[in-house]
């Protein structure tokens, strides 16, 4: 290959990162409340099988999102993205794990909202939290959803109408209507 081509494609390379680093620094969605845009929407950019890591303040990694298909619209400056995983990192090792189908990434990469089958799961202690929309916010390592949750610890079990976690502290908070089941495990 010639110099010329092989500097197109380190260039190429650098912008798509740019462009991930910035939406991922910049914004995230709302998609529930996010107006429709006037007329045909085209996404303006489009990236396959991309990554992005941020590190905290020492250097290490402290969330590492890896998604299928990112597709950017200016206009409304949101990401729609696919498959999301999501690692979440304690001194530069992974503690939480949060796959979805779907989610949206607007404005300021201040939360990330995922949709459909998503799943919290400690890597630490192996506790799963299944849900059908959460809202994930990277830089202070909360989480939310207002949609029924289903946490289950070993053979364990217990269902909310909404719940709070704080991921630094590995606390999850069930709110309305808390139920379950407890098997004790010999």
């Amino acid at each position: 290959m010639s110099l010329i081509v092989r500097l197109m494609q380190g260039l190429l390379t650098l912008s798509l990162l740019g462009i991930i680093l910035q939406y991922l620094i910049l914004g995230t969605p709302d998609i529930i409340e996010t107006p429709p845009l006037a007329g045909p929407v085209v996404a303006d950019t489009y990236l396959v099988e991309a990554s992005n890591w941020q590190y905290d303040d020492e250097g290490y990694k402290s969330t590492e999102l890896t998604v299928t298909v990112m597709e950017h619209y200016s206009e409304a400056d949101i990401s729609l993205i696919s498959n999301p995983r999501l690692a979440i990192f304690e001194t530069g090792k992974a503690v939480w794990s949060v796959t979805a189908q779907n989610g949206a990434i607007e404005g300021g990469a201040d939360r990330i909202r995922l949709s459909g089958s998503v799943a919290l799961v400690s890597l630490l202690g192996g506790t799963r939290l299944n849900t059908t929309a959460m809202d994930i916010y990277p830089k202070s390592k909360l989480a939310r959803s207002d949609s029924t949750v289903e946490l289950r610890d070993g053979n364990s079990f217990l269902t909310a109408d909404t719940m709070e976690a704080n991921l630094e502290r590995d606390q999850v908070t069930l709110r309305q209507n808390v139920r379950g089941s407890h098997v004790a495990t010999p």
